[in-house]
């Protein structure tokens, strides 16, 4: 039996659109993507005769579940601790300053924010506090922030950048 090639191209650039949508539920500890990719696609052409979204996922969670790594955790030696020098009065003074200043503003840029700006705030902290953030770029992941209020990326995008804006321009009048 031949497998049409336009059909594993298509599913090749679907896994490949999963695992950039959902990096973690689309990997296998110790594998790259493209490794990942390539037994799922494998799977596709051993088993042609079924449903191809459940051939991939049953191939994953075997993949996951053959991968998975028995870590123990080790008694590691303490390391001397090399403390900073300790902040002298006056670096203590103007970081104490600044805090001061810092808290401030955001308390009168919070104060300043519309409905649906707050609504956006608060979803960014939750996104923020549950550590979305890319590990390439330390960032936040606004698509968790949209998630959150079921909303479109695009819409977050332009919220980020109304409360950045707004945030920044309190900071600047002090």
């Amino acid at each position: 039996m031949e497998i049409d090639p336009t059909f594993l191209a298509h599913w090749d650039q679907a896994i490949a659109r999963m695992q950039r949508r959902h990096p973690a539920r689309w990997a296998v500890r110790g594998w790259s993507p493209e490794e990942v990719r390539d037994a799922l696609t494998l799977a596709l052409v051993e088993q042609a005769n079924e449903p191809p979204l459940d051939v991939i996922r049953t191939k994953l969670k075997e993949l996951k579940k053959a991968h998975r790594l028995d870590v123990r955790v080790a008694e590691i030696p303490d390391a001397p601790v090399r403390l900073p020098p300790r902040a002298t009065e006056e670096e203590q003074l103007i970081e104490a300053e600044t805090a001061s200043l810092f808290a401030s503003a955001r308390a009168r840029a919070e104060a300043s924010l519309s409905q649906p700006q707050r609504r956006w705030y608060a979803a960014m902290r939750m996104a923020a506090n549950a550590g979305e953030f890319f590990e390439s770029s330390d960032t936040l992941n606004l698509s968790a922030a949209a998630r959150l209020l079921d909303k479109n990326r695009s819409s977050a995008t332009r919220a980020y950048e109304e409360l950045r804006t707004t945030f920044q321009r309190e900071r600047d009048r002090d």
